[in-house]
């Protein structure tokens, strides 16, 4: 079973601890109904999830991604993000922005996402080529460096 949509059922109580021997599950999603209490600990078997849905409850919960091997940019400190403090990106040493005290730099982040990588470097490499006709087409060749051909009688670049 790859994911399990109880959404929408007006569920109450707590999430049953049950769902955490799920391990290989990967979508749950029990949004809109009205749980509460904490989000189980046994969550943390869950060891192929891709998408986890609780929104629209009443639950507790506390935000931690610790020891993910993220890479990239912490979230935007809007709304629930504002309330996390460095101790909930522990063990991502790839993770710059705050409130890490590692600053995300173009370097940083350059190495750290091969794609952005890749998108930074054909970036360079267009303006580069860019300016390169540019200059050919806008400025003037001093005369030293001319060269007449003979056989065709047309003037080139030396």
């Amino acid at each position: 079973m790859s994911g399990i949509n109880l959404s929408g059922n007006n569920f109450t109580g707590e999430i049953p601890e049950e769902f955490g021997n799920l391990t290989s599950i990967k979508l749950l999603n029990l949004s809109h109904n009205a749980l509460t209490g904490s989000i189980p600990s046994t969550f943390s078997k869950f060891e192929q999830i891709e998408s986890l849905d609780l929104c629209y409850n009443n639950l507790t919960a506390v935000f931690s991604v610790a020891y993910n091997n993220l890479s990239g940019r912490t979230p935007e400190r809007v709304a629930q993000f504002a309330t996390f403090n460095e101790n909930c990106y522990d063990g991502n040493p790839f993770l710059c922005g705050w409130p890490l005290p590692k600053k995300c730099t173009i370097a940083t982040v350059l190495y750290i996402n091969p794609n952005w990588r890749r998108r930074w470097f054909y970036y360079v490499e267009m303006v580069m080529e860019g300016c390169y006709y540019f200059m050919v087409d806008h400025l003037p060749v001093p005369e030293k460096y001319k060269v007449l051909d003979p056989s065709s009688g047309r003037l080139s670049w030396q």
